[in-house]
């Protein structure tokens, strides 16, 4: 489970830094990497190709990023996947539960839940235990389902954990008495999987991703909801504090270390709080204000992913130690293993980097690159001007400069010195302001020795505006029928413009367009494409929908 790669502090004590080993490019976005503790060369990652709308799972070998083989599986459900046995079980289309041959890379089984899935994988009791809307599920190597309860009006994400005889579970719950979701979390019964406690945390909303969930440490679970942190006793059923934070906490999990826990929030900060009482011990506020990935910790050093680079930063006090450019990370995390430590990067969605970092006691300083600067980086501006020098002499320097414009892959910079060179980077209208990640390509004899990374800024001259709200639209609206969330805005929004259309109406066009569509991931689809194509449509009801389909 994704939650054992965040903490390395078994193996490794003291303060520690980075090195780089080797960097690979990926046409994907890469989400978080997970290992087999039976084969400790080896590790796992899934790409996301929005392009192919394909999750892509690669098996690779640790030392040297080789990739055995990689398959591919239509997109859904969020969540890291997990090793059982001979087999990886993944999410895949909207629904779905998928095992993987570790070994072949083929698949053996494939299990349609029916309902959609946000939660990581988990294995306990010799299960490998998902969330499906309001169903817990524990599936047997075989890709049978073998237990499985209900929890009425709840979505379940973030990831099933066990604590004693009893099962913790994380989610939303409506309740109809108010007409409002509540964050809350449950816990089962092992033995007859019903639920033993439930206890909302406050309106709250589904805000999930592949490193989402609450943390277990002894007997007390941490838990988050918009930007309070709770720390609750499992053996008393009470809470011991709530902490509020700057900035929403909840998208990834809380990791706590000792008696400190640490957290990281949308309005890019990262903070370490006393697991005694909740007081704050340190914050730091970074640049790019959402952070979207949970610190790691190795030995006595916090790992932030933020900026477009991971921070060392000193866990006990919070001061940044060193930096090293990885890219973005809105799915990924510091997967760490002994002494290695593993991050899906670059800039997705199309320029995926997979990373291997080594740990080690002294600071590594980058011995390729002396300097490097830019002019013109603003979003007004056609061209880019980067100029980069070098420790030692290369007879070329290539720079991948697909994630900044869209008429070349890569240039080759000109070679003013042996050990400087320069180039002009055509900057495309689509740009957004902040840090990019480009790649360098160090070449000897016409082949590539070395990859070497540089962050440089987009600035946008002429702010923008950061949140519109639109108050023709803020009213309460309420669905008359379970899933039916999506039609109840639409039928909302419908009325402002003078159409009527009722929420049941609405649900059987849905249905009727996904099920014409024939697409593997309509289900995924439905409030992007499908949705688009119905409300364009002069139709009230079904039948007249129905009509002007045949019509045409």
């Amino acid at each position: 489970m994704y939650q054992e790669y965040l903490k390395e502090t078994k193996h490794v004590e003291g303060r520690i830094f980075l090195e780089e080993k080797w960097a690979i490019s990926s046409d994907c976005l890469l989400r978080v990497a997970f290992f087999d503790k039976y084969m400790p060369d080896l590790a796992y990652i899934v790409g996301y190709s929005e392009k192919s709308r394909e999750y892509i799972l690669k098996k690779f070998d640790i030392n040297n990023g080789t990739v055995f083989w990689e398959k591919r599986l239509l997109n859904g459900g969020y969540g890291t996947p997990v090793v059982y046995e001979e087999t990886i079980y993944m999410l895949s289309e909207f629904d779905t539960v998928t095992g993987i041959d570790k070994n072949s890379g083929e698949e053996v089984f494939s299990i349609k839940l029916g309902s959609r899935i946000r939660t990581s994988l988990n294995v306990f009791d010799n299960l490998v235990w998902v969330g499906c809307a309001e169903l817990v599920i524990g599936i047997d190597s075989k890709g049978h389902v073998i237990r499985r309860s209900k929890i009425d009006k709840a979505f379940i994400y973030g990831v099933i954990l066990k604590y004693q005889d009893s099962i913790l579970v994380t989610g939303t719950k409506y309740y109809d008495d108010i007409n409002e979701s509540k964050k809350v979390f449950w816990i089962l019964n092992n033995d007859t999987l019903k639920v033993m406690l439930e206890v909302p945390l406050g309106k709250g909303s589904i805000i999930s991703t592949d490193t989402s969930g609450a943390w277990i440490e002894g007997d007390f679970v941490y838990l988050t909801n918009n930007n309070t942190i709770f720390k609750f006793n499992l053996v008393t059923g009470k809470f011991e504090w709530d902490v509020n934070v700057n900035g929403d906490c909840d998208r990834e999990t809380v990791v706590v270390d000792e008696n400190r826990l640490y957290y990281t929030t949308l309005n890019g900060v990262a903070g370490c709080l006393s697991t005694d009482d909740g007081h704050v011990l340190w914050e730091q506020t970074f640049t790019e204000k959402p952070i979207v990935s949970p610190i790691s910790i190795a030995g006595g050093t916090a790992l932030i992913l933020v900026d477009a680079r991971v921070y060392c930063v000193d866990k006990y006090t919070g001061i940044c130690l060193s930096r090293y450019p990885v890219g973005h990370t809105p799915y990924s995390m510091c997967s760490i293993k002994n002494d290695t430590v593993l991050i899906g990067g670059g800039e997705p969605p199309i320029n995926g980097m997979l990373v291997k970092f080594q740990l080690t006691k002294n600071i590594n300083v980058n011995t390729d690159l002396v300097d490097y600067f830019v002019l013109n980086n603003d979003l007004d501006s056609k061209y880019m001007s980067l100029t980069v020098i070098t420790r030692e002499s290369w007879d070329a320097v290539n720079i991948l400069v697909d994630r900044l414009t869209t008429s070349e892959k890569s240039i080759e910079m000109y070679r003013i010195e042996p050990t400087i060179f320069s180039c002009r980077i055509p900057l495309s209208d689509r740009n957004v302001e902040g840090n990019y990640t480009l790649p360098i390509e160090l070449i000897k004899n016409g082949v590539v020795e070395k990859m070497v990374s540089i962050v440089i800024f987009l600035n946008r001259v002429i702010s923008l505006p950061t949140r519109h709200v639109i108050s023709d639209f803020v009213e309460s609206v309420r669905q008359n029928d379970y899933f039916n969330s999506g039609s109840a805005i639409s039928e909302m929004m419908l009325k402002k413009y003078g159409k009527n259309i009722s929420q049941e109406e609405l649900r059987k066009i849905i249905d009727y367009v996904k099920e014409k569509s024939a697409w593997g991931d309509a289900d995924f689809q439905t409030w992007r494409l499908i949705l688009k194509r119905i409300l364009t449509s002069p139709a009230k009801t079904f039948e007249e929908f129905q009509k002007l389909e045949d019509d045409n």
